[in-house]
């Protein structure tokens, strides 16, 4: 990621903060810090965030919380997840199929959006009660087709 600041939707509880963060260092000493529309720095403590949404516009609050699972398995290379979280709500997201991108705080992954395009969202740990592996998505393999045994021709017809 940049180290540009991002814009980000912020669920604590039932309310959606708006403003910007760094998201090279996006936790900090159990904070996150977030420079609001306002221009005023804001930290807030970790276990109070539910998700951060990065959006590309702020006008997305209204549809980011329509969506909460796939509508099918989703195609997009990853660990297919289902998270349920302290208020009981659930929501399924594609966590990267990479261990480097680990987090001890929490989980960086894409979730769905009602407008069927993925975003990007981080959960806190303490945000869950559970997170269930619901698939794994990688590149296919193609496997060689085997031609059935009466189509080859026989090369030692003495030893068949």
């Amino acid at each position: 990621m940049a180290s540009t600041h991002k814009k980000v939707l912020i669920r604590v509880g039932s309310q959606l903060l708006s403003g910007f963060v760094d998201p090279g260092e996006l936790v900090q000493l159990g904070q996150v810090h977030m420079l609001t529309q306002q221009g005023q720095m804001q930290a807030i403590p970790l276990e109070r965030i539910k998700i951060i949404y990065f959006v590309r516009e702020f006008e997305e609050a209204e549809t980011i919380l329509e969506r909460r699972t796939f509508s099918n398995r989703p195609r997009n290379d990853g660990v297919w997840v289902r998270m349920s979280f302290r208020d009981r709500e659930v929501m399924e997201g594609i966590l990267a199929n990479d261990l480097a991108q680990l987090d001890g705080a929490g989980f960086h992954l894409q979730v769905p959006h009602s407008s069927g395009v993925l975003h990007r969202a981080y959960v806190p740990k303490t945000a869950l009660t559970e997170m269930i592996v619901l698939g794994v998505n990688g590149p296919q393999r193609r496997r060689r087709a085997v031609a059935p045994a009466e189509t080859q021709i026989g090369l030692f017809p003495g030893l068949e």
